[in-house]
Formats: structure tokens, sequence, C-alpha cells
């Protein structure tokens, strides 16, 4: 009898031991799993937040384009003005010009006229 509870002890005691390292398996198993969900989070963490620093990024990009296309427009807008008061003063010169060559001509018009007067006076 003492023999067949020491059997039973033997049995019980790697059945414990066999429980045991099942347990110790599972719980490894978990951390391993644990770990696991852990690195893909952190993965997907990361990775979203380069996504979100690419976006950024081309808003930035984006905003800065506008802004260099419309200080070219803010330019092109002042050259064109600027086109304009040339021109306008540009006309109003030769118009001064032409002014002083109509009076010039008329000048010499009545110069000439009055010599012809004079010659057929004389």
């Amino acid at each position: 009898m003492k023999e067949e509870m020491k059997q039973q002890d033997r049995d019980f005691h790697r059945a414990l031991e066999c429980k045991m390292q099942e347990q110790k398996d599972l719980l490894e198993k978990g951390h391993k799993e644990k770990a696991e969900k852990q690195h893909q989070l952190e993965k997907l963490i990361q990775e979203r937040s380069h996504q979100e620093g690419i976006r950024q990024l081309e808003a930035k990009m984006v905003q800065e384009a506008k802004e260099k296309q419309q200080e070219l427009e803010r330019a092109l807008d002042s050259k064109l003005h600027e086109q304009e008061k040339l021109m306008a003063k540009g006309f109003t010169e030769k118009e001064a010009a032409m002014k002083e060559e109509i009076q010039s001509l008329r000048e010499k018009e009545e110069t000439s006229a009055r010599r012809r007067k004079s010659s057929l006076v004389t």
C-alpha cells in the first residue's frame, strides 16, 4: 500500500508538473502574443505618424505653391499697371512732341506765307 501511495504521489507530482508546464507555456505564449501585438501597435502608430507627417508636408507645399502663385500674380499685376502708366506717359510725351512739331510747322508755314506776301508786295 505504501508503494501504491508513493506511486500515486509520483503520478500526482508528474501531473502537477505537467500542468504547471502547460500553464508556463500558455503564459509564455500569452506574453509573446502580447509583445507581438504591442510591436504591431507601435508599428501602426509609427506608420500613421509618418503618414501624418507626409500629409502635413504636402499641405505645406500646396500652401507655399499657392502663396508663390499669388506673389507672381501680384508682381505681374504691378508690372502691367506700371506698363500702362509708362505707355500713357509715353503717349502724353509723344502728344506733346507732336504738338510742338505741329506748332513749329505752323510757324514755318506762317513765316513762309509772310515771305510770299512780302515778296508779292515788294
